[in-house]
């Protein structure tokens, strides 16, 4: 279960459980992540979630055992598949790919699709196009370099990442996120710029959100959700993976999840 009231801080090495007074001043991010009663987020889901602090170097984790265990990626994999294919030439900003027609789950995949709005609206069959045009080879090649998850395409080019083969944890995707954001990746700088620009999600005067959801619905009943991303405020640079399980899990409940918490340690305004 999600006993998030206990949350592993490796800088201190400790465990801490107990409530924020709300008549305290705002305490340094470590003491509101260790003092934040977290436990009624998760509602009826499984659940696991691991931030690092880019500029503290500093790790915090729900669920340590969980956050070990690798799920499918999903469409969180679009981050992945992005910097692949425009490295690989198979794509740029404006490639445009034609809808073929087709019945699809979601009004919004009916449509013809350039890479930004592919990433917006989390269309499968674009990115599959992309995995398609990058190849298993090459595709393997990236994945190999980039030591994602279990590193395994056995699935398929175009289904491996959809509740198939490739299998990463919440604690890689961080890590993975951590290389994105600190250009450290065996990607181009641009191709890790474009994609830091497509995820960019909530924008206000005080913080930038940046995110990908990815969600697994196997026929047609949401099983498990993602919300991976960046969160940048004045002061802090974070990054983060949020993983749900459970029947009504999916990404869009995972990116509330997280945007509730972040408010709630006042890292987001309400």
């Amino acid at each position: 279960m999600f006993r998030l009231m206990c949350v592993c801080l490796c800088v201190v090495g400790v465990s801490v459980s107990a409530g924020v007074p709300a008549s305290l001043p705002t305490p340094p991010l470590a003491d509101r992540v260790a003092l934040l009663d977290l436990n009624t987020y998760r509602g009826s889901f499984d659940a696991a979630f691991a931030v690092f602090d880019l500029d503290q170097d500093v790790w915090y984790k729900w669920e340590k055992e969980t956050c070990a265990r690798r799920f499918s990626p999903c469409s969180t994999f679009k981050i992945f598949n992005t910097m692949a294919g425009l490295d690989a030439g198979v794509v740029t900003p404006q490639t445009v790919f034609a809808w073929d027609g087709s019945k699809l789950p979601f009004a919004s995949w009916m449509h013809d699709h350039d890479l930004s709005s592919a990433f917006k609206n989390s269309v499968v069959w674009y990115y599959q196009k992309v995995a398609q045009g990058v190849g298993e080879a090459r595709m393997q090649t990236f994945i190999d370099q980039v030591g994602y998850g279990n590193r395994d395409l056995s699935g398929g080019i175009d289904r491996f990442w959809l509740g198939s083969s490739l299998q990463i944890s919440v604690a890689e995707q961080v890590i993975f996120l951590k290389r994105l954001y600190r250009n450290e990746l065996p990607f181009s700088v641009e191709a890790m710029r474009t994609v830091r620009t497509l995820m960019t999600d909530v924008v206000d005067t005080t913080s930038t959100l940046s995110g990908k959801t990815g969600s697994h619905f196997p026929d047609g009943v949401w099983r498990a959700g993602w919300y991976v991303g960046h969160l940048q405020t004045r002061d802090t640079r974070l990054v983060f993976a949020m993983h749900l399980d459970g029947e009504g899990a999916s990404g869009a409940k995972a990116r509330d999840m997280v945007i509730r918490i972040f408010r709630d340690l006042d890292l987001m305004p309400q």
